[in-house]
């Protein structure tokens, strides 16, 4: 590999995203999911908030109050699926919990809709008979995955301000900088649970010559990996659903879960599970691309 080769390349995808103002379809749709996420969740909060005693002179809900809210906790509990974490998760900024698991719902179909072509278009126009006459094809596929990696993660931050803003003039609750803080400690996860998708797009978009063909493919395998890793896995073997509950292992979604933790180190497995997953998944899509006649 060619660090240099894989930079330019790299550089020329996102100046040619923004030149094609596809960076503002993708902006877009972070941006709607993230501005509709919060204002739903602020429609929620002020009903708890209805339901709760103010402390006199206090600024903000008490946290010890809000935890202990049943209503809040049920929202925590079918927000999240798991009944066991809401004890944790009732400690965390309510709002930065929130955009986060919207994002962590939002960001595999964004990146199906629209990073299944990363290598198929290219394929599709012949352009890439160019390009690999200077860098080889492993530069190329790395440069290209690189790119949309660092647009999603350019996207993602970005989309978290006006989350935020709105909260601050919308919320009598919403405390800005421990969400903010939440937020900024919670990106790198959520950009390594992206990188785990871009991967996926990328072996359907190698799979295939066309962008047509490649987006087809990438929403079958995004469809068929998310109900491998709908099932939690379970050591109580008595069906037919036990035991295709442990197929979720080889779904990305899977490390959802751990990304949601109390404990760092389980957190970290959710990182490492993530980017695994990415590599992986470009990895054999690259096997099948390097014998491909372009």
């Amino acid at each position: 590999m060619n660090l240099g080769d894989i930079w330019l390349i790299t550089v020329y995808d996102l100046k040619e995203s923004v030149r094609s103002r596809r960076i503002w379809t993708i902006g877009l749709l972070f941006w709607v999911a993230s501005v509709l996420s919060a204002w739903a969740f602020i429609g929620t909060m002020r009903l708890i908030e209805k339901g709760m005693t103010m402390v006199p002179g206090a600024s903000s809900l008490d946290p010890l109050k809000l935890a202990q809210n049943a209503k809040f906790r049920e929202f925590l509990k079918f927000f999240i699926g798991d009944a066991h974490k809401v004890d944790y998760l009732v400690t965390l900024p309510p709002l930065g919990l929130y955009i986060t698991g919207i994002m962590l719902l939002s960001i595999p179909w964004i990146v199906a809709l629209t990073a299944t072509d990363l290598v198929a278009g290219d394929v599709q126009h012949r352009t890439i008979r160019y390009v690999l006459l200077r860098t080889a094809r492993v530069n190329f596929v790395v440069g290209k995955v690189l790119s949309q990696t660092l647009l999603l993660s350019a996207l993602t931050m970005t989309s978290l301000i006006p989350a935020v803003g709105l909260a601050v003039f919308q919320l009598q609750s919403f405390d800005a900088i421990s969400t903010m803080v939440f937020l900024a400690q919670s990106t790198p996860a959520m950009l390594a649970y992206a990188f785990g998708f871009v991967g996926l797009a990328a072996l359907a978009s190698q799979l295939t010559s066309s962008p047509a063909k490649a987006r087809s493919l990438g929403l079958f395998l995004f469809v068929l990996l998310w109900l491998v890793g709908w099932k939690t896995p379970t050591l109580e073997l008595t069906s037919i659903w036990s035991i295709f509950s442990w197929l979720s292992y080889f779904s990305p979604w899977h490390a959802k879960g751990y990304l949601y933790e109390p404990e760092l180190a389980r957190r970290a497995i959710g990182i490492g599970l993530s980017i695994g997953f990415g590599a992986l998944f470009t990895g054999v899509g690259f096997a099948h691309f390097l014998r491909k006649d372009v």
